[in-house]
C-alpha cells in the first residue's frame, strides 16, 4: 500500500475551524484512498489529535522524544501518544532536525510503544545513516525545496540515489510535490509514498488537492 502523508505543522490553516474543514475533506476521501491501495495519514498539531484519531485516518504526531511519561516539560512522550491513538510519528524533520543519538533513541522508543517511525533526511546520503536505526519509512525532502513550486521529482537522480541507499526501507519523497503528475512521477522512480504540508494545507481547495494526489497513485498502478 502507498502512504500519503499530510504534515499539517503548524499553519494557521490547520487549526480550529479551518483545519475541521481539512479533516473533514480527508475523511470524505479516506475509504477511496483504500480502495486505490494508497493510506491517507494526517500529521496534525498537538491540540487536533484527538478530533483527528477519533475520525478514523491513520494519525501520526508530528514528533516524539526519547522520554517516558514524568518530569519533562515541553517534550512529547511517545506513550502519550500511543495511548491516545495514533499510529506512528514523523521523526528529524528539515523543521525539527536532531542529533543521530536523539533519533536512535527516539525510533527505538517508537518501537517500544509500537509507533510506526517516518524519519525525514535531507540527502541520499543521510538516508543511509538513518537507515542504519531500523526506521519504517524514511521520507526525502531537498530542504531548500520545501513550500516551494518545484518538485522533488524534477531531480530524479537525487531520487534514485535516495532509493539505492534505503535497503529495502519504504521511501517516501516530499518537497514541492503538489500535482498528481508529481505523484505518478513520484511511484515511477520507485517510491512508496509521498508526504506533503503546503501544497495541501494552505489550497484553495485542500479536498480537490487531495483526490488529484489519490489519482496519481491509480495512474501508475494501473
Amino acid at each position: 500500500m502507498y502512504q500519503l502523508i499530510i504534515n499539517t505543522k503548524a499553519y494557521s490553516q490547520a487549526s480550529g475551524e479551518e483545519y475541521k474543514k481539512l479533516l473533514k475533506a480527508c475523511k470524505s476521501l479516506n475509504s477511496k484512498a483504500k480502495k486505490q491501495n494508497v493510506e491517507l495519514i494526517l500529521a496534525p498539531q498537538l491540540p487536533e489529535l484527538k478530533e483527528t484519531i477519533s475520525s478514523n485516518i491513520t494519525t501520526f504526531s508530528q514528533h516524539i522524544d526519547p522520554i517516558a511519561p514524568g518530569s519533562n516539560t515541553g517534550f512529547v512522550a511517545p506513550e502519550t501518544m500511543k495511548s491516545l491513538g495514533c499510529q506512528g510519528t514523523l521523526l528529524n524533520h528539515s523543521e525539527h532536525t536532531l542529533s543521530k543519538k536523539l533519533l536512535e533513541g527516539s525510533i527505538n522508543k517508537a518501537k517500544q510503544e509500537g509507533l510506526l517511525t517516518c524519519v525525514c533526511a535531507k540527502t541520499p546520503s543521510k538516508i543511509k545513516e538513518i537507515v542504519s536505526l531500523s526506521p519504517d519509512m524514511v521520507a526525502f525532502e531537498p530542504p531548500e525545496l520545501i513550500g516551494g513550486d518545484v518538485s522533488v521529482t524534477t531531480r530524479p537522480k537525487s531520487v534514485t540515489q535516495a532509493l539505492d541507499n534505503t535497503n529495502g526501507i519504504s521511501l517516501l519523497i516530499g518537497a514541492g510535490v503538489k500535482t498528481k503528475e508529481d505523484v505518478a512521477k513520484a511511484v515511477e522512480l520507485g517510491a512508496q509514498g509521498i508526504l506533503v504540508a503546503s501544497g495541501v494545507v494552505k489550497a484553495e481547495n485542500p479536498k480537490k488537492v487531495i483526490e488529484d494526489l489519490i489519482e496519481g497513485f491509480v495512474t501508475k498502478s494501473k
